[in-house]
């Protein structure tokens, strides 16, 4: 390649000013001091626009190898707090290095060049089909060749009446699982069957959060979590609990404290805590599928409520796993002493998940 050339790569995209052509690009253009430079170093910019002009930083660091670069692609968002939970499941589990780019899908769009990157790391949420403005990032992505990783991804679908058949476009739910180009780690049994049905290669391998178990007690607390819909019962629920119950609730979502205003419970706000606090807790009455899983990790009897009954696609784990989903009145009348979800089917989901994650690190040679 000409010099000109490396100099219109190396500018082209200001988020590439880090990468090897640009190091290339110094060596051949500098004077003699950047050639003395241990090959086990190199130099490299950090670059931020301010007041429109491109500030550069030149720093030594140790160089990482090109086949070592992936992108991360944040889930995490204020609306879902649970969205914490599974990057940071997944995080313990993969033990990766450090991402060489982090964007947030929710409110920027990938580079336009991704041929200096290996993979992209999806972790598993609802990002293979969302409404319009949801997850930008994969909306806007235009097929290409860098493979998509999706540990636990998920089709979310719901409906309220009985004209499910009509409402479903297969066509349209697949879109964006079909850029991936890489098989497809399925969080619920709806994806997994959807893409199978539509030629898409898919595992069925669970939710990180059910395969991040970590110390567990049975302390004399229930671990409550908030659903969607029907708040009104959802608080009077609460209250009920209260009277002899000791109760932690875990706040899944902005503004969910206000419901706890004037009760006698715990309010957990930090992100850090809620596992220990599920996996503490005597057991775990949710209206989250996050506030679910963490506690059948745990192997702690839980109870699952809809505010509304109504089919969403993300429960289906819940019903492979065996855990009915009820509604909220019938959590006045559980019974603490059973396990109702088969943990043998855990188990399975947690070979498969590993199975794949290990079949990731080897064909990328991690």
């Amino acid at each position: 390649m000409s010099l000109f050339k490396r100099i219109i790569l190396a500018f082209k995209d200001k988020t590439r000013i880090c990468n090897y052509n640009w190091q290339v690009l110094k060596l051949w253009t500098k004077n003699d001091l950047y050639r003395k430079i241990r090959k086990d170093q190199k130099c490299w910019f950090e670059s931020r626009t301010v007041n429109l002009g491109l500030i550069a930083e030149n720093r030594l660091s140790v160089p990482m190898s090109m086949d070592g670069r992936y992108i991360w692609a944040s889930i995490i968002r204020t609306e879902n707090l649970g969205n914490y939970l599974i990057e940071y499941c997944l995080k313990r589990v993969l033990q990766l290095p450090e991402p060489y780019l982090t964007i947030d899908v929710l409110r920027t769009e990938f580079p336009k060049r991704l041929d200096g990157y290996q993979f992209i790391v999806n972790p598993g949420t609802t990002t293979l089909y969302q409404s319009p403005r949801l997850d930008t990032a994969f909306e806007k992505l235009m097929p290409g060749k860098i493979p998509i990783i999706c540990f636990g991804a998920s089709i979310w679908y719901r409906w309220y009446s009985d004209r499910q058949n009509e409402l479903l476009d297969e066509e349209k739910l697949t879109q964006i699982a079909r850029k991936m180009r890489y098989p497809i780690g399925c969080r619920d049994l709806f994806t997994y069957e959807l893409l199978h049905r539509n030629g898409v290669k898919a595992e069925f391998i669970g939710c990180p959060t059910l395969f991040c178990q970590g110390h567990t007690t049975a302390n004399g607390y229930i671990a409550f979590s908030f659903g969607r819909d029907n708040l009104p019962e959802q608080i009077k629920l609460l209250r009920h609990l209260t009277k002899k119950q000791s109760i932690k609730v875990l706040i899944h979502r902005s503004g969910e404290e206000e419901y706890c205003r004037g009760l006698r419970v715990e309010i957990i706000k930090d992100l850090s805590q809620f596992l220990s606090v599920y996996y503490g807790a005597k057991y775990v009455i949710s209206g989250r599928l996050h506030g679910a899983l963490p506690g059948i990790s745990a192997h702690k009897p839980v109870f699952y409520f809809q505010g509304i009954p109504h089919f969403d696609s993300r429960l289906t784990l819940l019903s492979y796993l065996g855990l009915p989903i009820q509604t909220i009145d019938r959590m006045y009348d559980i019974d603490p002493s059973i396990i109702q979800y088969d943990f043998n089917r855990v188990t399975h989901l947690k070979e498969a998940f590993c199975s794949y994650a290990r079949r990731f690190k080897e064909h990328f040679a991690l």
